[in-house]
């Protein structure tokens, strides 16, 4: 049996090893520890999924639905050259997407493929939107049905912030046999500036149909003030329009 002495001296040394170990530790455990974040590959903290959900910006895919595309079409321009656009819809009512690939396939009466536009836009959450893509040329043959699809996969992120009112004002269109054109005050009701917002005007028919569409484009619209926007088309329309449609997007997803 130890004696008192003996036991007193590994006590002794077994403290002296655990002050030791203790003052060494710390450091190596603070260099080599990684706190839980929202881009370890871990699901921790209080995420829904790895890296998605919870205090995570991202939202897990198996919270949201896919946007969906309500229409698309072509629009003649003049011979051999058409626009192209699609109407989407974003369900997700607190998820958007700051950035996303799509193409438009034009296929003619037969089945082949005409031309293809790829481009890239956002989707806002809780939104209707418009996509455009003009002067796409197609030579001597003729579109009559078009194809959208987005070809990368959404990231949904989430959104807090809320659209803002861009009201449309002083809409006038004319057309006199040649070009004709349409011009429209946009305004800005907030105290903050508004930047790169994208306006897409669509034009319909008495039966509703969408008969010609354009784009432009604010790149900086300041507090309480108004800008004119201005559309125009190469050639006169076929059809009489009876309805007009002028929606401004601005991305509020990396806002």
């Amino acid at each position: 049996m130890a004696s008192w002495a003996a036991k007193r001296r590994l006590l002794y040394i077994a403290g002296i090893i655990g002050f030791f170990l203790l003052v060494f530790s710390y450091p190596i455990f603070s260099i080599f520890y990684e706190p839980p974040s929202c881009t370890d590959g871990i699901q921790n903290q209080d995420e829904t999924g790895i890296d998605c959900g919870g205090t995570c910006e991202a939202v897990c895919e198996a919270e949201t639905v896919d946007p969906i595309v309500l229409w698309s079409q072509e629009l003649e321009v003049k011979p051999g050259q058409y626009d192209a656009v699609a109407h989407i819809e974003n369900p997700n009512i607190g998820a958007g997407v700051s950035t996303i690939n799509y193409s438009f396939k034009l296929y003619d009466e037969s089945g082949i493929l005409v031309a293809e536009r790829e481009g890239e836009t956002f989707i806002n959450p809780n939104e209707r939107a418009t996509i455009f893509e003009g002067a796409i040329n197609t030579g001597k043959r003729v579109p009559v049905r078009t194809f959208f699809e987005f070809t990368t996969e959404p990231r949904w992120t989430k959104v807090e912030v809320s659209r803002p009112i861009l009201p449309i004002t002083n809409q006038v269109f004319t057309d006199d046999g040649i070009k004709p054109k349409l011009k429209a005050e946009l305004g800005n009701e907030l105290l903050d500036a508004i930047d790169d917002i994208t306006i897409v005007a669509l034009i319909f028919d008495e039966d509703d149909n969408v008969i010609a569409a354009s784009k432009t484009g604010v790149d900086r619209l300041k507090p309480q003030s108004s800008k004119t926007i201005s559309f125009i088309w190469p050639q006169t329309l076929k059809t009489e329009p009876t309805r007009i449609e002028i929606v401004p997007r601005v991305n509020i997803v990396d806002l």
